[in-house]
């Protein structure tokens, strides 16, 4: 393997991720609300956004193993092939119930590919570069973010059947991509041991990026609705100037830390996450509306990548996966709970009870950060 970051198949594993990223950001920024067209309220939002990621939660430590033992390439093509199935299910969603099962479908197959892909990444880049591959590599994630939310409501308006299509087109975009990855000698792979539904040392990352899941999952299922129904300002600007600001600190989250401190710079991420949605609580009008995005993506670009890297810089070769999985659990597991908490607190009591909500799940993180990964990462 040639000592530099940026090989032909890291950039293909990046060009596959940003795809597929931005059609699982357009089929999760509407599905919502689609939801509420077929007949349901908040709450049924708030389940339409959280069985993606609790079906991505359950089958996590299946996926690891099995990319661990079978290998990271064959899942992560397994993933994307499961992706275009949900999202040809969305296209013919007529129902509640249908909906439901195309997003089981398609957390089941985000699962694998999130799972694998980080884990390939390790696999394709040296060890001196992996903090910077890692922030590249997520950073396709915001890419599409900030383009993707904008996109799909766009498309939204023709209807959710072109945008499910354009997800499908996407994903099999992303597919063509992952099958150019390469192992020159082949991949590497233990010999089977004991089944495992979790890597240990991934555990204190997987309980202190829960409680991040939890806060942002409002973000993504509520805030479409939030602005209309409350003149917040576009929806679309406020996801795109989140990204960037996601994207201008996660990018440049390595130096802030080698300069500052790691323990120091989390710290400002958290309080960042928390003001947002006090912001968003307390104010109204389109100027703290923009200012809550800002600090919002300003606060997950710092918190997520500490917290991600941490959980598989240590990781042997043959337990990345796994400890990717462990991580991601933590994160699905996370966003379930905090779109149905989130989700009911906003139709029984409101949107302000909703984002102070979100903002005592970005405290309770920054509270599990102090007491287990402090000084460790």
């Amino acid at each position: 393997m040639k000592d530099k970051l940026f090989s032909k198949n890291y950039i293909r594993i990046t060009l596959s991720a940003g795809l597929f990223y931005c059609a699982s950001f357009m089929l999760g920024s509407v599905s919502a609300q689609y939801g509420l067209k077929l007949g349901g309220g908040n709450t049924i939002g708030g389940v339409v956004a959280s069985i993606f990621t609790f079906s991505a939660f359950f089958s996590r430590a299946r996926w690891g193993v099995m990319a661990d033992r079978k290998g990271k390439k064959f899942i992560y093509i397994a993933g994307r092939l499961v992706c275009i199935s949900g999202a040809s299910v969305s296209f013919f969603s007529s129902s509640l119930m249908l909906l439901i099962f195309s997003r089981r479908l398609f957390g089941l197959g985000y699962s694998a590919v999130t799972t694998a892909g980080g884990a390939m990444v390790c696999d394709r880049v040296p060890g001196k570069n992996l903090p910077q591959a890692i922030a590249i590599y997520g950073a396709t994630g915001v890419v599409a973010q900030a383009l993707a939310p904008s996109a799909a409501l766009w498309l939204y308006k023709i209807s959710f059947p072109a945008v499910a299509l354009t997800a499908a087109l996407l994903t099999a975009g992303a597919l063509f991509s992952a099958l150019a990855v390469k192992y020159e000698r082949g991949e590497i792979l233990p010999e089977k041991g004991k089944f495992a539904i979790f890597e240990r040392q991934a555990l204190p990352r997987a309980q202190t990026i829960f409680f991040f899941a939890a806060a942002v999952s409002g973000i993504y299922a509520f805030i479409p609705i939030y602005s209309v129904e409350n003149n917040g300002g576009s929806r679309g600007l406020f996801f795109m100037i989140s990204s960037v600001a996601l994207l201008v600190l996660r990018l440049s989250n390595g130096i802030l830390c080698q300069k500052a401190g790691q323990d120091g710079i989390f710290a400002a991420g958290c309080a960042m996450l928390v003001m947002s949605f006090v912001i968003l609580a307390v104010f109204r009008g389109k100027i703290p509306f923009y200012i809550g995005a800002v600090l919002y993506g300003s606060g997950g670009g710092i918190v997520h990548p500490i917290v991600n890297t941490a959980a598989v810089k240590d990781a042997a070769p043959s337990k990345r996966a796994l400890a990717t999985a462990t991580f991601m659990m933590g994160q699905d597991l996370g966003g379930g709970v905090g779109s149905l908490s989130l989700g009911f607190v906003s139709q029984n009591f409101g949107y302000r009870p909703m984002f102070i909500s979100a903002a005592v799940f970005a405290a309770m993180m920054g509270r599990l950060y102090t007491k287990l990964l402090k000084s460790k990462v």
